[in-house]
C-alpha cells in the first residue's frame, strides 16, 4: 500500500524533528541530505524497501540514531556491514 502525500510529508517532518533534537539520520550507513530521504518510503520494482532501525544510547536510553537500510526477501543488504562496522 503507496502512503499518501499527507503521509510521506507527516513521516518527514517526523525526520526533521528528531534530527533538529541531535538525531542522526543514516541511509545505507551514510549521512545523508535531507533531499535523499524520500527515497526511504518507497518500494522498488523488485520489491525491496527501506526498514529503520531506532538506535539508543546505552547510557540514557536517549535516541542518538535512525538507520535506514534497504532490505528484500532475502534480508537486509547491509545488515552484515553496518554490524560489524560501527557508525
Amino acid at each position: 500500500m503507496a502512503l499518501s502525500e499527507k503521509d510521506k510529508t507527516a513521516y518527514l517532518n517526523g525526520l526533521r524533528r528528531f534530527r533538529a533534537q541531535g538525531v542522526s539520520i543514516l541511509v545505507d550507513g551514510a549521512r545523508t541530505d535531507e533531499k535523499e530521504w524520500s527515497r526511504i518510503l518507497t518500494v522498488s520494482e523488485d520489491s525491496s524497501f527501506y526498514m529503520g532501525d531506532y538506535i539508543e544510547e546505552a547510557s540514557s536510553g536517549r535516541l542518538k540514531e535512525i538507520r535506514f537500510n534497504k532490505v528484500s526477501k532475502g534480508g537486509s543488504r547491509n545488515y552484515r556491514k553496518n554490524v560489524e562496522r560501527p557508525l
